[in-house]
């Protein structure tokens, strides 16, 4: 949790902060859904002292520090690992832009009008038409040629309204020395070496199996996986580790965060604090590995009906220094500037003591700091409930 920015939590200060802490993770996911803020923000609101979203937008947007892409799905990462992705993109230019469709007819059309008129994506026609897209839902063409000419590297998101993306031409947007920067991995060996390092950033510690995690690796299955964790290995790239409950699975960290793991073992012993982190946060990317070190099972159970839900639709992990202590509901309802504590689940043999409810309901005025909210709003009869009298009042 030391690495993950968490242990102790919002201690990561500013714009400078948050670029050193993407750069350590190597990328955040991103994801649109917004609840009580979407998951990129929640992500950097448990780790950034006095984060607002505006924080992030103006580090993508504004000064082009950091990009929207694919890395482990939709993700966001620093500007200059631009030219390390160019296998993907060459990966999706040869099996797209040269088939005979009308969402690639489109995407030709507006790369051609936006190159000839100078203009973003806002100035640029609709044509009302539609298409069966992605999850085999109907969208706008225009959507559909957009994210294909985004997936090849032609554009890229340069603003957002709420979840309205605007687009301009790469070239416009990355620094000429990044975008004109070959790939740096001269083979997909070295290609895959640079991810699986990277990507055991992102987490801190991994295990080698087969899990989500290792999404989006380009070229990769189990068995070049493993290929490549023995060459790291070799190298003294990642060191490997081993767990005393767990003496038949081996783990691995990279060399480079040697020193962030000696640190947290010199910890003098603080007050712990608490934090929330979202569905999608770099800490929860594999579930069997957070089964196994925290003893924590977390399943998102937003695209299961309700009535197959155990918990909520966007219900959010609750920590409490190094251990996870509950589960919450939240929801901010924008129009009034209330935030809803719908529901709360405590972990079961979690007894809240004084101390905890105490940071407990400090990180909860941060959220709702966070968030704008004017008032927090407990379900009725959730502040009387047990262990939850820290929420009366607040």
């Amino acid at each position: 949790m030391t690495h993950q920015g968490l242990y102790p939590p919002r201690q990561v200060i500013g714009a400078e902060g948050i670029l050193a802490l993407i750069r350590r993770l190597g990328c955040i996911q991103f994801d649109p859904i917004n609840i009580a803020g979407r998951n990129p923000d929640l992500v950097l609101q448990a780790r950034v002292k006095e984060y607002s979203p505006r924080m992030l937008a103006d580090l993508l947007y504004r000064d082009h520090k950091l990009i929207e892409g694919l890395d482990k799905v939709a993700s966001i990462y620093p500007v200059e690992d631009w030219p390390y992705f160019s296998r993907y993109r060459e990966r999706v230019r040869s099996r797209h832009m040269n088939r005979d469709s009308p969402e690639i007819a489109l995407a030709h059309r507006l790369l051609e009008e936006m190159r000839s008129n100078g203009k973003d994506s806002r100035h640029q026609r609709k044509t009302g038409e539609s298409i069966i897209w992605d999850w085999g839902r109907p969208v706008r063409l225009e959507r559909a040629a957009w994210d294909i000419l985004n997936a090849v590297g032609e554009v890229t998101i340069c603003d957002r309204e709420n979840n309205r993306k605007t687009y301009d031409l790469v070239e416009r947007v990355i620094p000429g020395r990044i975008f004109n920067k070959a790939d740096p991995n001269h083979t997909l060996e070295e290609y895959h070496d640079w991810h699986v390092l990277r990507r055991t950033g992102g987490l801190g510690l991994v295990q080698p199996g087969q899990s989500d995690f290792w999404l989006g690796i380009h070229a990769m299955m189990t068995p070049e996986r493993r290929r490549s964790i023995e060459r790291l290995v070799e190298r003294g790239k990642l060191i490997t580790a081993r767990i005393k409950e767990l003496p038949n699975q081996p783990f691995y960290l990279r060399e480079a965060d040697m020193a962030t793991l000696d640190a947290a073992g010199g910890m003098e012993s603080t007050s712990p604090t608490a934090g929330f982190l979202p569905p999608l946060d770099n800490l929860l990317w594999d579930r069997k590995l957070l089964k196994w070190i925290f003893d924590f099972e977390y399943l998102w159970e937003i695209y299961k009906k309700p009535h197959l839900r155990q918990y909520g639709y966007y219900t959010l992990p609750v920590f409490f220094g190094d251990r996870f202590i509950a589960r919450f509901d939240p929801v901010f309802e924008r129009k009034s500037g209330i935030l809803r504590i719908d529901n709360w689940w405590w972990e079961e043999k979690v007894k809240p003591g004084r101390e905890m409810q105490s940071a407990l309901r400090t990180a909860l005025l941060d959220f709702a700091r966070y968030l704008d909210a004017r008032a927090i709003q407990p379900a009725a009869g959730l502040a009387t409930s047990a262990g939850m009298r820290w929420l009366k009042g607040i």
